[in-house]
């Protein structure tokens, strides 16, 4: 069960930081400043109006209200593709220049964490190999003596 009432009290009424109340709730410090966050969207404080069930709550929190569309923030994703091609193409192109390059183009596009995520994670090591990459031996051609 959530325990979004109980983060709204340590927040509004003994006024505890964001990192106290994760703490004591035993969640995420992250979870603790979406429920605020979403709680001062809704316009909601504390103390909670009278005979406000948890089920209520948690509508009002998430928007699942009638006619109230939520906004989804989308970010440029950055072509991987074109980006990997163009490192092996240009020698001293590094990846730091190209999100500076992604960043004069997007300035609302993704952050440092991305470039490093997002790229490894798409650029895998057998796409990348040095010249004269050597393969280790197989267990089927080392022989230690009477085949």
């Amino acid at each position: 069960m959530r325990k979004t009432k109980e983060v709204l009290r340590l927040r509004f009424e003994l006024g505890l930081g964001q990192r106290q109340i994760a703490r004591s709730c035993g969640m995420g410090l992250g979870t603790v400043h979406e429920y605020l966050e979403r709680a001062a969207a809704a316009g909601i404080g504390w103390p909670l109006p009278e005979g406000l069930s948890e089920e209520e709550l948690e509508a009002k929190l998430s928007g699942n209200q009638p006619g109230q569309a939520r906004a989804v923030r989308r970010r440029p994703q950055p072509d991987w593709k074109a980006i990997h091609e163009q490192l092996q193409q240009h020698r001293h192109l590094t990846l730091q220049l190209v999100w500076e390059e992604y960043r004069q183009v997007h300035p609302e596009g993704y952050r440092y964490s991305c470039r490093i995520d997002g790229g490894r994670s798409r650029i895998t090591s057998r796409d990348i190999q040095p010249k004269g990459t050597v393969r280790a031996p197989t267990v089927e051609t080392l022989t230690w003596g009477a085949p």
